[in-house]
């Protein structure tokens, strides 16, 4: 009950979700467009004034016209997922929030490409007796790892140096 008092008492801001090469405001004149290089996926953006927006290539026709519209201007790049089938055809995605310091620029009549690194860079550790592990995607951000919509689980064995098990279990992470 608590929960659901708290999302009615504070609007959820659902980001503008942009999806192809146009955008729904008919007085924008001139637009600049970003492009994701290959693979389907999402980028969260913030603008200048805090508006947050969706460009997406997970559709159907993703692939049909890889730019994505957007009002020129100076963009905080927030999340993204990148979704990628197996040769087993699992779908697999990867989900990256809490990005700080990755701006784009958008510029009239122009198409930025956004690099993004599908690289998963796992640390582990031990520090005083305690294990720690380090799951993250690009400029440090938190990344969780998903197969056929659900989260994969990322367990961990320490042991000693006879190969003793000392402590294993689940870690949580994302």
């Amino acid at each position: 009950m608590a929960l659901r008092e708290y999302f009615e008492s504070r609007p959820l801001e659902t980001p503008l979700v942009v999806d192809g090469s146009e955008l729904d405001d008919e007085d924008q004149d001139e637009v600049g467009y970003v492009t994701l290089p290959e693979g389907f996926g999402a980028v969260l953006v913030k603008d200048a004034d805090g508006l947050a927006w969706r460009l997406s290539w997970e559709g159907d026709d993703a692939e049909a016209d890889r730019r994505r519209a957007l009002p020129p201007g100076t963009y905080s790049v927030t999340g993204y997922r990148l979704i990628d089938r197996s040769r087993e055809d699992a779908l697999w995605h990867i989900s990256v929030t809490g990005i700080r310091g990755w701006k784009l620029e958008v510029d009239a009549g122009e198409t930025e490409e956004i690099e993004v690194d599908a690289t998963v860079h796992m640390r582990a550790g031990m520090r005083n007796g305690s294990a720690s592990m380090s799951i993250v995607g690009m400029h440090g951000a938190g990344l969780s790892i998903y197969k056929d919509g659900r989260r994969i689980p990322i367990s961990y064995k320490i042991t000693d140096d006879e190969g003793e098990v000392l402590a294993k279990g689940p870690m949580n992470y994302g």
